[in-house]
């Protein structure tokens, strides 16, 4: 602890000195000098008695994945305040379901965020329709040219029908 992270005591949040105490395994996230993060991991060593005689301490450097993790929540922090200020519809759909959607999606369909996002994207289109959408949608996911963008209707939780401008995009 003294060359590690320049104290002369141990640290409350020792993982080896609660290994010893506690006689088991144990985890934690240190931070070092306020600029390295370490993911520490230890395992108590035991002789023949049962009685612990040392401590395998494995540390690994995580100081760059929290710096990304730490940026893709910022990232989706301000894609969810852009996207939930626009009055566009915004959806991400993957594998028959809705796995994103904004205010404005509730407030064109009538559905609740739960409700859409518990129900097949198919439900909502008007049928008139639905062969042509699955057509374009499976069409861009061989990887053909389609449209950007087409228009459809949607039957609403009301059972009123509207008309929507869709545009579509693939995100790798």
């Amino acid at each position: 602890y003294n060359i590690l992270c320049g104290r002369k005591e141990i640290c409350e949040e020792c993982p080896v000195a609660k290994c010893y105490v506690s006689g088991s395994p144990e985890t934690a996230v240190m931070s070092i000098n306020d600029n390295i993060i370490l993911d520490v991991r230890t395992i108590p060593i035991k002789n023949n008695h049962g009685e612990i005689s040392g401590v395998i301490e494995i540390s690994r450097d995580i100081t760059t994945e929290n710096m990304i993790e730490n940026k893709l929540r910022d990232n989706e922090a301000k894609f969810r305040a852009v996207a939930d200020s626009s009055i566009a519809l915004i959806t991400i759909y993957q594998n028959g379901k809705v796995i994103f959607l904004n205010s404005a999606s509730e407030k064109v369909t009538g559905y609740s965020r739960h409700e859409l996002v518990s129900m097949n994207f198919w439900e909502i289109i008007h049928p008139d329709f639905k062969d042509k959408v699955r057509e374009l949608g499976a069409a861009r996911l061989q990887g053909k040219q389609v449209p950007d963008h087409f228009e459809f209707m949607i039957i609403k939780k009301s059972g009123e029908t509207r008309w929507l401008d869709f545009g579509i995009g693939m995100i790798q």
